[in-house]
């Protein structure tokens, strides 16, 4: 049967013994680089055709959703955060011997499993699952030098589009990795669902939630690479990365929050079930 494939390649905090005590970073800020509660979130979605791909080390280690030629600041083995603030401690970097050890151990038999997934049965849906933070908010837009403006944004943002480009990965002229007549749909869903999940777990007027669709964020890799290599039911992609404010999987003091994480999945199956029915 057609299936639903969903990613957390950022959910892991796994990091290697003797690997934390090299990095320039507090626990807080290891803790904030990785996606709280995305695991927890996958393994709770109830529909018997979802398949879980969740990361096995932490993307302090090896970044799963980069290329891992990309000679910038992005590639799969980071040397800043977000912020640019430097990971590691000075001289103790990863040498060429690590980095070359760690891809082997965690990133290719990763994107086996993930190759294995996406040419398996025929997908209908692929949904790449990230969380933001404090110093990577969720936004709809961004000017650069200019003050963030509470307009600016957003709980959820879908991201149909990648800027990631490899020669043997052909993308047309927008990138799009989701049919843009559909998005309409998978938006005014999410918004159904997730409007009951502010208004129970954040204490939020359900009207206030945001849901914005590209207008900022642009997902990595792996739905690039879900886009071109998956075997799709009708020959349709349709892969999805969704960008959730850190909010919705923890508490108040940025501890994993299972009672919000169950009510996110609970409004995600509802999704999943919206996107099945409209496709089937």
């Amino acid at each position: 049967m057609p299936k639903i494939l969903v990613t957390t390649p950022h959910s892991s905090f796994l990091i290697p013994s003797g690997i934390k005590d090299r990095f320039d970073l507090s626990p807080r800020e290891i803790e904030m680089i990785c996606d709280a509660g995305t695991y927890e979130a996958a393994e709770l979605l109830q529909s018997a055709d979802v398949q879980i791909l969740s990361a096995e080390v932490s993307r302090l280690v090896v970044d799963l959703n980069r290329f891992p030629d990309d000679d910038r600041n992005i590639g799969i083995f980071r040397e800043k955060t977000f912020r640019g603030k430097k990971i590691f401690i000075d001289g103790e970097n990863f040498t060429a011997e690590e980095k070359k050890y760690y891809k082997e151990k965690y990133y290719n038999p990763w994107h086996e499993k993930l190759l294995n997934a996406l040419t398996g049965e025929p997908l209908y849906l692929h949904i790449d699952l990230h969380n933001t933070d404090e110093t990577k908010p969720c936004l709809s837009a961004y000017t650069p030098g200019q003050p963030l403006r509470m307009e600016d944004f957003t709980d959820i943002d879908i991201a149909n589009r990648s800027f990631y480009k490899q020669p043997d990965q052909p993308i047309d002229a927008e990138g799009l990795t989701f049919p843009p007549e559909e998005i309409g749909f998978f938006r005014d869903s999410m918004e159904k669902h997730m409007s009951n999940f502010i208004e129970k777990h954040l204490n939020r007027d359900p009207k206030s939630i945001r849901i914005t669709t590209s207008s900022f964020m642009r997902g990595g890799p792996i739905i690039q690479i879900a886009r071109n290599k998956a075997t799709w039911v009708d020959g349709i992609p349709r892969s999805l990365q969704l960008e959730v404010e850190r909010k919705f999987f923890v508490d108040n003091l940025n501890n994993v929050d299972l009672n919000k994480i169950k009510g996110f999945s609970d409004a995600l199956n509802g999704v999943l079930l919206d996107i099945l029915n409209n496709l089937v």
